[in-house]
Protein backbone atom coordinates (compact mmCIF):
# COMPACT_ATOMS: atom_id res chain seq x y z
CA UNK A 1 0.00 0.00 0.00
CA UNK A 2 2.65 2.55 1.05
CA UNK A 3 4.97 1.69 -1.83
CA UNK A 4 2.24 2.20 -4.42
CA UNK A 5 1.11 5.55 -2.96
CA UNK A 6 4.62 6.96 -2.65
CA UNK A 7 5.79 5.76 -6.07
CA UNK A 8 2.75 7.27 -7.78
CA UNK A 9 3.32 10.52 -5.86
CA UNK A 10 7.00 10.65 -6.81
CA UNK A 11 6.19 10.19 -10.48
CA UNK A 12 3.30 12.68 -10.44
CA UNK A 13 5.32 15.39 -8.68
CA UNK A 14 8.60 14.50 -10.45
CA UNK A 15 10.51 14.28 -7.18
CA UNK A 16 13.15 11.76 -8.25
CA UNK A 17 15.04 11.32 -11.51
CA UNK A 18 16.90 8.26 -12.70
CA UNK A 19 20.56 8.21 -11.63
CA UNK A 20 19.98 10.66 -8.75
CA UNK A 21 22.28 10.71 -5.73
CA UNK A 22 20.00 11.11 -2.73
CA UNK A 23 21.06 12.02 0.78
CA UNK A 24 18.53 10.59 3.24
CA UNK A 25 18.08 12.19 6.66
CA UNK A 26 17.65 9.31 9.09
CA UNK A 27 17.09 9.74 12.83
CA UNK A 28 16.34 6.10 13.47
CA UNK A 29 12.66 6.72 14.19
CA UNK A 30 9.77 5.06 12.33
CA UNK A 31 9.33 7.75 9.67
CA UNK A 32 12.93 8.15 8.53
CA UNK A 33 13.74 4.43 8.79
CA UNK A 34 10.69 3.60 6.66
CA UNK A 35 11.76 6.23 4.11
CA UNK A 36 15.23 4.69 3.90
CA UNK A 37 13.75 1.21 3.49
CA UNK A 38 11.42 2.42 0.73
CA UNK A 39 14.16 4.27 -1.19
CA UNK A 40 16.42 1.24 -0.84
CA UNK A 41 13.64 -0.90 -2.38
CA UNK A 42 13.42 1.31 -5.50
CA UNK A 43 17.16 1.96 -5.75
CA UNK A 44 17.73 -0.46 -8.63
CA UNK A 45 14.71 0.59 -10.68
CA UNK A 46 15.75 4.25 -10.54
CA UNK A 47 19.51 3.50 -10.50
CA UNK A 48 19.84 5.62 -7.34
CA UNK A 49 22.88 6.25 -5.18
CA UNK A 50 21.84 6.54 -1.53
CA UNK A 51 23.79 8.14 1.32
CA UNK A 52 22.51 8.40 4.89
CA UNK A 53 23.02 11.44 7.14
CA UNK A 54 22.42 11.17 10.89
CA UNK A 55 22.83 13.82 13.60
CA UNK A 56 23.11 13.14 17.32
CA UNK A 57 22.00 16.41 18.93
CA UNK A 58 23.45 15.26 22.27
CA UNK A 59 20.34 16.09 24.29
CA UNK A 60 19.92 12.60 25.74
CA UNK A 61 23.46 11.45 26.40
CA UNK A 62 24.08 7.73 25.92
CA UNK A 63 20.52 7.13 24.67
CA UNK A 64 20.91 9.38 21.62
CA UNK A 65 24.40 7.98 20.96
CA UNK A 66 22.89 4.50 20.83
CA UNK A 67 20.52 5.77 18.10
CA UNK A 68 23.58 7.01 16.20
CA UNK A 69 25.13 3.54 16.41
CA UNK A 70 21.80 1.92 15.46
CA UNK A 71 21.52 3.93 12.22
CA UNK A 72 25.19 3.30 11.43
CA UNK A 73 24.64 -0.46 11.86
CA UNK A 74 21.52 -0.44 9.62
CA UNK A 75 23.51 1.28 6.89
CA UNK A 76 26.29 -1.27 7.21
CA UNK A 77 23.81 -4.15 6.93
CA UNK A 78 22.05 -2.61 3.91
CA UNK A 79 25.26 -1.53 2.19
CA UNK A 80 24.48 2.21 2.29
CA UNK A 81 27.21 4.83 2.99
CA UNK A 82 26.76 6.48 6.40
CA UNK A 83 27.62 10.06 7.38
CA UNK A 84 27.11 10.85 11.04
CA UNK A 85 27.86 13.76 13.34
CA UNK A 86 27.56 14.40 17.08
CA UNK A 87 26.79 18.09 17.55
CA UNK A 88 26.72 19.78 20.96
CA UNK A 89 23.37 21.51 20.42
CA UNK A 90 22.93 22.39 24.14
CA UNK A 91 26.11 24.48 23.87
CA UNK A 92 24.82 26.06 20.63
CA UNK A 93 21.60 26.99 22.44
CA UNK A 94 23.60 28.59 25.25
CA UNK A 95 25.74 30.54 22.77
CA UNK A 96 22.88 31.75 20.55
CA UNK A 97 19.86 31.92 22.87
CA UNK A 98 17.73 30.02 20.35
CA UNK A 99 15.02 27.60 21.42
CA UNK A 100 15.88 23.87 21.32
CA UNK A 101 13.83 23.08 18.21
CA UNK A 102 15.23 25.96 16.14
CA UNK A 103 18.78 25.31 17.35
CA UNK A 104 18.50 21.61 16.48
CA UNK A 105 17.19 22.43 13.04
CA UNK A 106 19.99 24.94 12.37
CA UNK A 107 22.70 22.43 13.28
CA UNK A 108 21.05 19.52 11.48
CA UNK A 109 20.48 21.36 8.21
CA UNK A 110 24.00 22.83 8.24
CA UNK A 111 25.31 19.26 8.43
CA UNK A 112 22.98 18.15 5.64
CA UNK A 113 24.23 20.96 3.43
CA UNK A 114 27.86 19.99 3.98
CA UNK A 115 27.23 16.31 3.22
CA UNK A 116 25.18 17.12 0.10
CA UNK A 117 28.15 19.03 -1.22
CA UNK A 118 30.59 16.30 -0.17
CA UNK A 119 28.72 13.51 -1.97
CA UNK A 120 27.41 15.70 -4.83
CA UNK A 121 23.80 14.79 -4.02
CA UNK A 122 21.02 16.31 -6.09
CA UNK A 123 18.33 15.56 -3.49
CA UNK A 124 17.91 15.53 0.28
CA UNK A 125 15.02 13.21 1.18
CA UNK A 126 13.21 13.84 4.46
CA UNK A 127 10.43 11.77 5.99
CA UNK A 128 7.71 14.36 6.76
CA UNK A 129 4.25 12.90 6.18
CA UNK A 130 0.60 14.00 6.05
CA UNK A 131 0.22 14.13 9.84
CA UNK A 132 3.30 16.38 10.08
CA UNK A 133 1.83 18.57 7.37
CA UNK A 134 -1.51 18.94 9.15
CA UNK A 135 0.25 19.78 12.41
CA UNK A 136 2.40 22.43 10.70
CA UNK A 137 -0.47 24.09 8.81
CA UNK A 138 -2.67 24.28 11.91
CA UNK A 139 0.18 25.48 14.14
CA UNK A 140 1.10 28.22 11.66
CA UNK A 141 -2.50 29.39 11.29
CA UNK A 142 -2.98 29.55 15.04
CA UNK A 143 0.38 31.27 15.48
CA UNK A 144 -0.71 33.97 13.01
CA UNK A 145 1.81 33.16 10.29
CA UNK A 146 1.27 34.86 6.94
CA UNK A 147 2.40 34.48 3.34
CA UNK A 148 4.16 31.39 2.06
CA UNK A 149 4.74 30.08 5.60
CA UNK A 150 1.04 29.15 5.79
CA UNK A 151 1.58 26.26 3.38
CA UNK A 152 3.32 24.32 6.14
CA UNK A 153 5.94 21.89 4.86
CA UNK A 154 6.76 22.35 1.16
CA UNK A 155 6.86 19.22 -0.96
CA UNK A 156 10.18 20.35 -2.48
CA UNK A 157 12.42 23.37 -2.20
CA UNK A 158 15.88 24.46 -3.23
CA UNK A 159 18.60 23.58 -0.75
CA UNK A 160 22.39 23.28 -0.79
CA UNK A 161 22.77 23.29 -4.56
CA UNK A 162 19.98 20.74 -4.95
CA UNK A 163 16.49 20.03 -3.66
CA UNK A 164 14.82 18.91 -0.46
CA UNK A 165 12.12 16.38 -1.32
CA UNK A 166 9.44 14.85 0.91
CA UNK A 167 7.95 11.76 -0.79
CA UNK A 168 6.09 10.67 2.36
CA UNK A 169 3.69 13.64 2.16
CA UNK A 170 1.64 11.10 0.20
CA UNK A 171 1.07 8.92 3.28
CA UNK A 172 0.00 9.12 6.92
CA UNK A 173 1.73 8.18 10.14
CA UNK A 174 -0.51 5.13 10.32
CA UNK A 175 0.62 4.01 6.83
CA UNK A 176 4.24 4.33 7.93
CA UNK A 177 3.79 2.31 11.12
CA UNK A 178 2.08 -0.45 9.13
CA UNK A 179 4.97 -0.44 6.67
CA UNK A 180 7.50 -0.73 9.52
CA UNK A 181 5.63 -3.83 10.74
CA UNK A 182 5.45 -5.35 7.25
CA UNK A 183 9.16 -4.80 6.65
CA UNK A 184 10.14 -6.07 10.13
CA UNK A 185 11.81 -2.76 10.91
CA UNK A 186 12.64 -2.03 14.52
CA UNK A 187 12.81 1.78 14.73
CA UNK A 188 13.94 3.69 17.79
CA UNK A 189 11.38 5.86 19.61
CA UNK A 190 12.43 9.29 20.86
CA UNK A 191 10.75 9.74 24.30
CA UNK A 192 10.71 13.52 23.85
CA UNK A 193 7.98 13.03 21.23
CA UNK A 194 5.55 12.30 24.06
CA UNK A 195 6.32 15.37 26.15
CA UNK A 196 3.53 17.95 26.28
CA UNK A 197 5.99 20.83 26.68
CA UNK A 198 6.38 20.91 22.88
CA UNK A 199 3.60 22.54 20.85
CA UNK A 200 3.83 20.00 18.02
CA UNK A 201 3.41 17.13 20.48
CA UNK A 202 0.21 18.66 21.87
CA UNK A 203 -1.21 19.04 18.37
CA UNK A 204 -0.22 15.45 17.56
CA UNK A 205 -1.67 13.95 20.73
CA UNK A 206 -4.85 15.98 21.24
CA UNK A 207 -5.91 18.12 18.28
CA UNK A 208 -5.21 15.91 15.26
CA UNK A 209 -7.14 12.91 16.65
CA UNK A 210 -10.25 15.11 17.03
CA UNK A 211 -9.92 16.40 13.48
CA UNK A 212 -9.52 12.89 12.09
CA UNK A 213 -12.57 11.80 14.05
CA UNK A 214 -14.61 14.60 12.44
CA UNK A 215 -13.46 13.70 8.93
CA UNK A 216 -11.36 10.69 8.00
CA UNK A 217 -10.17 12.56 4.88
CA UNK A 218 -9.07 15.63 6.82
CA UNK A 219 -5.35 15.03 6.26
CA UNK A 220 -5.91 14.70 2.50
CA UNK A 221 -7.82 17.97 2.47
CA UNK A 222 -5.10 19.80 4.44
CA UNK A 223 -2.40 18.47 2.11
CA UNK A 224 -4.36 19.60 -0.94
CA UNK A 225 -4.94 23.00 0.69
CA UNK A 226 -1.18 23.31 1.23
CA UNK A 227 -0.34 22.46 -2.38
CA UNK A 228 -3.04 24.78 -3.80
CA UNK A 229 -1.94 27.61 -1.52
CA UNK A 230 1.67 27.17 -2.61
CA UNK A 231 0.64 27.63 -6.24
CA UNK A 232 -1.56 30.65 -5.43
CA UNK A 233 1.20 32.26 -3.38
CA UNK A 234 3.70 31.67 -6.16
CA UNK A 235 1.48 33.48 -8.65
CA UNK A 236 0.80 36.41 -6.30
CA UNK A 237 4.48 36.75 -5.46
CA UNK A 238 5.31 37.20 -9.14
CA UNK A 239 2.90 40.15 -9.21
CA UNK A 240 4.26 41.45 -5.90
CA UNK A 241 7.83 41.37 -7.21
CA UNK A 242 6.81 43.63 -10.11
CA UNK A 243 5.34 46.11 -7.63
CA UNK A 244 8.41 45.84 -5.42
CA UNK A 245 10.75 46.61 -8.33
CA UNK A 246 8.75 49.74 -9.19
CA UNK A 247 8.91 51.31 -5.70
CA UNK A 248 12.16 53.27 -6.27
CA UNK A 249 13.67 52.25 -2.95
CA UNK A 250 16.79 54.05 -1.75
CA UNK A 251 19.30 52.80 0.80
CA UNK A 252 22.00 54.80 2.56
CA UNK A 253 23.85 54.44 5.85
CA UNK A 254 21.85 51.35 6.82
CA UNK A 255 18.46 53.02 6.25
CA UNK A 256 16.09 51.72 3.57
CA UNK A 257 13.64 54.42 2.44
CA UNK A 258 10.27 53.45 0.96
CA UNK A 259 7.99 56.11 -0.58
CA UNK A 260 4.62 55.97 1.18
CA UNK A 261 2.77 57.27 -1.87
CA UNK A 262 4.05 54.38 -4.01
CA UNK A 263 3.55 51.60 -1.46
CA UNK A 264 0.14 52.97 -0.50
CA UNK A 265 -1.13 52.57 -4.07
CA UNK A 266 -0.33 48.86 -4.19
CA UNK A 267 -3.49 46.69 -3.76
CA UNK A 268 -3.70 45.28 -0.25
CA UNK A 269 -3.16 41.59 -1.16
CA UNK A 270 0.02 42.52 -3.04
CA UNK A 271 0.99 45.19 -0.52
CA UNK A 272 1.36 42.57 2.22
CA UNK A 273 3.61 40.51 -0.03
CA UNK A 274 5.68 43.53 -1.07
CA UNK A 275 6.32 44.21 2.62
CA UNK A 276 7.34 40.56 2.97
CA UNK A 277 9.85 41.07 0.15
CA UNK A 278 11.27 44.14 1.86
CA UNK A 279 11.65 42.24 5.12
CA UNK A 280 13.20 39.24 3.33
CA UNK A 281 15.78 41.65 1.90
CA UNK A 282 16.56 43.21 5.28
CA UNK A 283 16.59 40.10 7.44
CA UNK A 284 19.43 37.71 6.68
CA UNK A 285 17.47 35.16 8.70
CA UNK A 286 13.80 35.96 9.23
CA UNK A 287 12.85 35.73 12.94
CA UNK A 288 10.91 32.65 14.00
CA UNK A 289 8.32 34.84 15.77
CA UNK A 290 7.40 36.85 12.67
CA UNK A 291 3.64 36.94 11.93
CA UNK A 292 0.85 38.81 10.16
CA UNK A 293 0.63 41.19 13.14
CA UNK A 294 3.97 42.72 12.12
CA UNK A 295 2.80 43.18 8.52
CA UNK A 296 -0.37 44.90 9.74
CA UNK A 297 1.66 47.22 11.97
CA UNK A 298 3.71 48.32 8.96
CA UNK A 299 0.58 48.79 6.86
CA UNK A 300 -0.96 50.94 9.60
CA UNK A 301 1.92 53.42 9.25
CA UNK A 302 0.80 54.16 5.68
CA UNK A 303 -2.40 55.80 6.93
CA UNK A 304 -1.19 56.96 10.37
CA UNK A 305 -1.98 60.67 10.90
CA UNK A 306 1.09 61.18 13.08
CA UNK A 307 3.89 62.10 10.62
CA UNK A 308 6.62 60.84 12.97
CA UNK A 309 5.88 57.47 14.54
CA UNK A 310 7.45 54.02 14.44
CA UNK A 311 6.89 50.32 15.10
CA UNK A 312 9.32 47.86 16.61
CA UNK A 313 9.83 44.52 14.83
CA UNK A 314 11.73 41.41 15.95
CA UNK A 315 15.55 41.32 16.04
CA UNK A 316 15.91 45.08 16.47
CA UNK A 317 14.35 46.17 13.16
CA UNK A 318 12.32 49.39 13.33
CA UNK A 319 10.06 51.02 10.77
CA UNK A 320 9.76 54.77 11.21
CA UNK A 321 7.28 57.00 9.43
CA UNK A 322 8.95 60.22 8.37
CA UNK A 323 6.23 62.24 6.64
CA UNK A 324 6.12 60.79 3.10
CA UNK A 325 8.56 57.92 3.66
CA UNK A 326 8.90 54.72 5.66
CA UNK A 327 12.39 54.20 7.02
CA UNK A 328 13.47 50.60 7.73
CA UNK A 329 16.47 50.48 10.05
CA UNK A 330 18.09 48.36 12.76
CA UNK A 331 18.47 50.13 16.08
CA UNK A 332 18.09 53.86 16.56
CA UNK A 333 18.34 56.24 13.65
CA UNK A 334 21.80 57.80 13.61
CA UNK A 335 22.37 61.35 14.79
CA UNK A 336 25.52 63.48 14.51
CA UNK A 337 26.94 65.82 17.12
CA UNK A 338 27.73 69.23 15.67
CA UNK A 339 29.85 71.62 17.75
CA UNK A 340 32.49 73.66 15.96
CA UNK A 341 33.68 77.22 15.63
CA UNK A 342 33.57 78.41 12.02
CA UNK A 343 36.78 79.39 10.32
CA UNK A 344 36.43 82.93 8.98
CA UNK A 345 37.44 83.02 6.22
CA UNK A 346 37.88 79.36 5.36
CA UNK A 347 36.22 75.97 5.33
CA UNK A 348 34.91 73.99 8.30
CA UNK A 349 34.30 70.23 7.88
CA UNK A 350 31.39 68.83 9.90
CA UNK A 351 30.83 65.38 11.37
CA UNK A 352 27.88 64.81 9.01
CA UNK A 353 30.18 65.07 5.98
CA UNK A 354 29.09 68.60 5.01
CA UNK A 355 31.36 71.62 4.72
CA UNK A 356 30.65 75.21 5.73
CA UNK A 357 32.61 77.79 3.73
CA UNK A 358 32.86 81.44 4.78
CA UNK A 359 34.01 84.35 2.61
CA UNK A 360 34.63 87.94 3.74
CA UNK A 361 32.92 90.51 1.54
CA UNK A 362 33.27 94.23 1.04
CA UNK A 363 31.17 96.59 -1.10
CA UNK A 364 33.57 96.15 -4.05
CA UNK A 365 33.84 92.38 -3.83
CA UNK A 366 32.83 90.34 -6.87
CA UNK A 367 32.06 87.32 -4.70
CA UNK A 368 28.58 88.48 -3.70
CA UNK A 369 26.12 85.72 -4.57
CA UNK A 370 22.38 85.59 -4.69
CA UNK A 371 21.20 84.23 -1.37
CA UNK A 372 19.53 80.83 -1.24
CA UNK A 373 18.64 78.30 1.42
CA UNK A 374 22.22 77.07 1.30
CA UNK A 375 23.95 80.44 0.95
CA UNK A 376 23.42 83.43 3.22
CA UNK A 377 25.02 86.86 3.59
CA UNK A 378 25.20 88.45 7.02
CA UNK A 379 26.63 91.70 8.36
CA UNK A 380 30.03 91.14 9.92
CA UNK A 381 30.11 92.42 13.47
CA UNK A 382 32.74 91.81 16.13
CA UNK A 383 29.90 91.54 18.64
CA UNK A 384 28.70 88.36 16.90
CA UNK A 385 32.06 86.60 16.56
CA UNK A 386 32.98 83.85 16.77
CA UNK A 387 30.24 82.06 14.86
CA UNK A 388 29.63 78.41 15.69
CA UNK A 389 27.65 75.49 14.31
CA UNK A 390 25.76 73.27 16.73
CA UNK A 391 22.78 70.93 17.05
CA UNK A 392 19.31 72.17 17.89
CA UNK A 393 18.31 72.56 21.52
CA UNK A 394 14.96 72.46 23.26
CA UNK A 395 13.38 75.90 23.26
CA UNK A 396 15.49 77.26 20.38
CA UNK A 397 14.05 80.37 18.74
CA UNK A 398 15.09 82.38 15.70
CA UNK A 399 14.09 85.71 14.09
CA UNK A 400 12.47 85.26 10.67
CA UNK A 401 13.30 87.81 8.01
CA UNK A 402 11.02 90.83 8.26
CA UNK A 403 9.84 89.91 11.79
CA UNK A 404 10.55 91.88 14.90
CA UNK A 405 9.74 88.95 17.17
CA UNK A 406 11.06 85.42 17.41
CA UNK A 407 9.65 82.08 16.33
CA UNK A 408 10.15 78.57 17.67
CA UNK A 409 12.65 76.52 15.68
CA UNK A 410 10.40 73.47 16.14
CA UNK A 411 7.66 75.22 14.17
CA UNK A 412 10.05 75.83 11.28
CA UNK A 413 10.92 72.14 11.20
CA UNK A 414 7.23 71.24 11.14
CA UNK A 415 6.50 73.71 8.32
CA UNK A 416 9.21 72.14 6.18
CA UNK A 417 8.22 68.60 7.20
CA UNK A 418 11.65 67.71 8.49
CA UNK A 419 11.58 64.20 10.05
CA UNK A 420 12.31 64.07 13.77
CA UNK A 421 15.55 62.09 13.38
CA UNK A 422 16.90 64.63 10.86
CA UNK A 423 16.17 67.53 13.19
CA UNK A 424 18.57 66.06 15.74
CA UNK A 425 21.49 66.48 13.31
CA UNK A 426 20.39 69.66 11.58
CA UNK A 427 23.14 72.34 11.54
CA UNK A 428 22.32 75.55 13.41
CA UNK A 429 24.59 78.62 13.01
CA UNK A 430 24.78 80.76 16.17
CA UNK A 431 26.76 83.83 17.31
CA UNK A 432 28.90 84.08 20.41
CA UNK A 433 25.76 84.78 22.48
CA UNK A 434 24.25 81.48 21.22
CA UNK A 435 21.60 83.37 19.24
CA UNK A 436 20.56 81.70 15.99
CA UNK A 437 21.73 83.68 12.97
CA UNK A 438 20.99 81.13 10.22
CA UNK A 439 19.45 77.67 9.66
CA UNK A 440 21.00 76.20 6.49
CA UNK A 441 18.57 74.62 4.08
CA UNK A 442 15.51 76.19 5.71
CA UNK A 443 16.15 79.91 5.91
CA UNK A 444 16.91 82.42 3.18
CA UNK A 445 18.82 85.49 4.42
CA UNK A 446 20.15 88.18 2.10
CA UNK A 447 22.02 91.41 2.70
CA UNK A 448 22.13 93.96 -0.10
CA UNK A 449 25.49 95.57 -0.81
CA UNK A 450 26.23 98.23 1.78
CA UNK A 451 29.31 100.13 2.90
CA UNK A 452 29.61 97.84 5.90
CA UNK A 453 31.63 94.59 5.72
CA UNK A 454 29.73 91.31 5.40
CA UNK A 455 30.28 87.57 5.49
CA UNK A 456 28.94 85.00 3.03
CA UNK A 457 28.29 81.52 4.45
CA UNK A 458 27.79 78.54 2.16
CA UNK A 459 26.61 75.13 3.35
CA UNK A 460 27.76 72.33 1.03
CA UNK A 461 26.38 68.80 1.66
Amino acid sequence: MLEAKVTAYINKKQLINHNDTILVGVSGGPDSLALLAYLNSIKKSYNLTLVVAHVDHMFRGEESFEEYLFVEKICEEWGIPFEGSRIDVPKYIKDTGKNPQQASRDCRYAFYRDIMEKCAAQKLALAHHKDDQAESVLMNLIRGTSGMARIGIPLKRLFGGGWIIRPFLAVTREDILEYCTEMNLNPRIDPSNEKDIYTRNRFRKYILPMIKKENSKALDHIQRFSEDLEQDEGFLMVLAEKEYNSLELTEKDGILKVPISSLGKVPKPLQRRVIHLILNYLYQVKPYVFSYVHIECIQSLLTESNPSTSVQLPSGLQVTKAYDQLLFHFGRLPSVTLSKELRIPGKTALANGAVIETVLLDPLSEKWEHASRYTCILPLSEEDLPLRVRNKRDGDRYQPKGFTGHKKLKKLFLEHKIPVHERESWPIIVNKNDQIVWIPGLQKINLEKTPMPAIMIKYVE
